[in-house]
């Protein structure tokens, strides 16, 4: 098998898994495309198996397989990873992996605060927009959104010999 030979009829395997991945269109800095609400605790499972196969390769040393990628409830992108590995009759194993990203819609909405910080009963100003995935902005678009208030509590704490550290929780 030694100067790029096609391995015929070695056995192989696969591995399809999903992780949830961060994506944000291009060109639109400072605004906020994922689901933030997800990383303050509500806990959602970030990553899975979906499915494995066994084979041998064909007569080319290929083989081919489909799978349809039906992820549950979407909330924001997610990356599907291939992973396959093919051994040898001297038992020498090779693996490679391919990574897809799986857009949740046609399009993203982006959210940008003009302030990060807002005081005490003043009103909190944000544009809005929808965005293609290669970064065009879009018009027309229907946009329905909540606004979230999260205030966290910071204490500090004692450390060994000495020491202090801070334990922040969302409120």
């Amino acid at each position: 098998y030694l100067f790029g030979a096609p391995m015929r009829q070695s056995k192989y395997r696969t591995y399809l898994s999903w992780s949830r991945s961060y994506f944000a269109p291009p060109r639109h800095p400072g605004y906020v495309f994922h689901n933030e609400v997800s990383w303050w605790g509500s806990y959602v499972s970030s990553s899975g198996f979906v499915a494995r196969s066994r084979g041998k390769l064909d007569a080319k040393g290929g083989a081919k397989g489909q799978n349809t990628l039906k992820p549950a409830k979407m909330n924001g992108p997610h990356s599907f990873t291939l992973e396959a590995t093919v051994t040898d009759i001297s038992r020498q194993s090779i693996s490679n992996r391919q990574s897809v990203l799986l857009h949740p819609g046609e399009f993203y909405i982006g959210a940008k605060a003009k302030e990060t910080f807002i005081a005490a009963g003043k009103k909190v100003e944000a544009s809005v927009l929808a965005v293609a995935p290669k970064g065009e902005r879009l018009s027309g678009e229907s946009i329905e959104g909540t606004l979230f208030r999260r205030t966290w509590h910071s204490v500090r704490k004692k450390g060994m010999r000495g020491s202090s550290y801070f334990v922040s929780r969302p409120k």
